[in-house]
């Protein structure tokens, strides 16, 4: 399917997306659900009642989902893209690697009989073993914490991957003054952010949303570049955003932006608990 080219008003190829990106965002989500079914398949395995089959469960996700900070580890090493600035930070999926290594070791710990149950004497001669609630529930909260540093994980890797497959076709090169524009996808809300708070725009908590902070900073950037100054993220800003970072580089490689990484994870979750202790 043509598309109309805003800078000569005629109908162009339509700008084939980035196959390979496309392919690797639907790994990720491969490799998260092949995760899980090797947990539910082990989990039945080592157990033979609901109980303990769903407390294995619990135990053995966070060395499943190893597996997918083994995948997003070899995306940051071996994935490097010049459509789209963005880079995923080695250092993440080698901290949650080992987060979910340690949360593997507590876990089984946890879930180990002894532990997990508690003898409660009917008699002075007989006695039947009860779970321990306080440890079920510190193992679920356990495998929770593993589970959302694997959802802003995956996301931190989307959020990459479609950069790139969005940048596909892009031209360089200033806009022209007067050239029709049009919205951006939402997508490209995280690395437009991301663009501007390197660049030295304050845009507040970088987090993919379109808030006010964010918006006054497209503004002045807009007005920067002779662009319409609306607050909305269009697509000459985004390939403005683009331009500027690399310096008028045609080589996106040469200046790479590491999206917020582990350090960040582990604050959205503490704004999160906090905002809910407040409640």
């Amino acid at each position: 399917m043509n598309r109309l080219d805003p800078a000569s008003g005629q109908l162009v190829d339509k700008p084939q997306p980035a196959r390979t990106a496309t392919y690797l965002r639907a790994g990720t989500w491969i490799v998260l659900g092949v995760s899980v079914v090797l947990v539910v398949v082990l989990a039945l395995d080592l157990a033979t009642n609901p109980v303990d089959r769903l407390a294995w469960v619990l135990a053995e996700l966070s060395l499943a989902l190893v597996l997918v900070d083994l995948w997003c580890l070899s995306i940051a090493l071996f994935r490097r893209s010049d459509r789209t600035p963005l880079r995923v930070p080695v250092r993440t999926p080698l901290v949650l690697a080992g987060f979910h290594l340690l949360l593997w070791f507590w876990t089984r710990y946890l879930v180990s009989f002894g532990v997990f149950y508690r003898l409660e004497l009917v008699d002075p001669l007989s006695g039947v073993y009860v779970i321990r609630w306080g440890i079920a529930a510190l193992l679920g909260l356990l495998a929770g914490l593993g589970v959302v540093a694997v959802f802003f994980e995956t996301r931190m890797v989307q959020w990459v991957l479609i950069s790139e497959q969005t940048a596909a076709g892009q031209r360089e090169g200033p806009a022209p003054a007067g050239e029709p524009d049009m919205p951006a996808g939402q997508e490209h809300m995280y690395e437009a952010q991301m663009l501007l708070g390197k660049l030295g725009y304050e845009v507040g908590e970088v987090d993919g949303k379109m808030d006010e902070q964010t918006r006054q900073a497209l503004r002045q950037f807009q007005s920067s570049c002779r662009l319409a100054s609306t607050g909305e993220l269009t697509v000459l800003t985004m390939i403005e955003l683009r331009n500027r970072w690399t310096g008028g580089k045609t080589g996106l490689q040469e200046m790479p932006v590491e999206i917020t990484g582990t350090s960040h994870l582990f604050q959205r979750v503490g704004n999160w608990i906090a905002r809910w202790k407040d409640r």
